[in-house]
């Protein structure tokens, strides 16, 4: 029988004032469509991706983000989504999306052609330790520092590493799963030190555990605030809900909270964030918003 490490972790909440920033320190980039997803390479380049539209966008920054490339449309093609729900760019090259209802995880080149295609349909995946097998059905998915692919099962939760090649190295986590279960997947991180954040935004809780598939710990619900959905920031996590973000240091159990230019409405909007060295970039429903730290 696997034996689990389980750490308690006591936290205790620290909130510093509230700071905004004037609209001089901001670029908006106004949207003709509605994103739900963001990601940013190394040189600035903005990805978005649109669910029911099935598009995936990228933004040169080189152009001032006036150049635009759209991929995508409904479909079952090499080159067509049905309902994507993540997108991971890990470099200037390596562009992921999980195309869900295909029940695919699509890397695509700089051009945003797709070179590598890991299929989960029509798949039994044998379970390591276990004599059984099990389809996925992935809901959403995030990537290592080194290049490994963590999958959630939507069935029952589990997640699924893959090495990268494709080829499955160990299942964890999930509906019964002792200490470190959990039931209601809205995100899944991966830190820089490869720690599995497992984010339940309905029951306002973080499940981790590290890269060896071994239960570290929970971050319970806040009293002084409930969030929306998450992100890392080097280590630190970000939450928004339709007030404010707040940033949380993990280490230093500390919460700061700040504003977008003092626009509750710009707030009340946002979608997703994204933060790459000192720039913050902020889906909302209308806009890409660029703070610098």
């Amino acid at each position: 029988m696997k034996t689990h490490l389980i750490n308690l972790l006591i936290i205790f909440i620290f909130i510093t004032p509230l700071y905004s920033q004037t609209n001089d320190s901001l670029k908006t980039i106004p949207l003709d469509f509605q994103a739900d997803n963001i990601d940013v390479d190394i040189e600035g380049n903005i990805y978005l991706l649109q669910r029911t539209g099935n598009h995936l966008y990228k933004f040169y920054k080189a152009y001032q983000y006036d150049s635009i490339q759209r991929v995508g449309g409904a479909g079952t093609g090499q080159q067509a989504f049905n309902y994507p729900t993540g997108l991971s760019v890990i470099n200037r090259q390596e562009v992921y999306v999980l195309d869900q209802q295909n029940r695919r995880l699509i890397l695509l080149n700089t051009n945003l052609r797709p070179i590598r295609i890991l299929n989960f349909a029509g798949q039994n995946y044998k379970i390591p330790e276990k004599d059984s097998e099990v389809e996925i059905y992935p809901s959403y998915f995030a990537l290592g520092k080194t290049g490994e692919m963590f999958i959630v099962n939507s069935i029952d939760n589990q997640i699924f590493k893959f090495n990268q090649q494709g080829q499955l190295e160990m299942v964890f986590g999930g509906n019964n799963y002792g200490e470190g279960s959990f039931y209601q997947v809205s995100n899944l991180l991966v830190s820089n030190n490869n720690d599995v954040f497992i984010v339940d935004s309905a029951e306002q809780q973080i499940v981790v555990y590290n890269n060896f598939g071994v239960y570290q710990y929970k971050i319970p619900p806040f009293k002084e605030f409930k969030w929306k959905d998450c992100t890392l920031k080097n280590n630190q996590l970000v939450f928004w809900n339709d007030i404010s973000i707040y940033e949380y240091d993990i280490n230093k159990n500390k919460l700061s909270s700040f504003v977008i230019a003092n626009n509750s409405e710009a707030i009340s909007q946002l979608i997703d964030i994204e933060v790459l060295g000192n720039n913050w970039y902020i889906l909302t429903k209308k806009s890409v918003i660029l703070r610098p730290e």
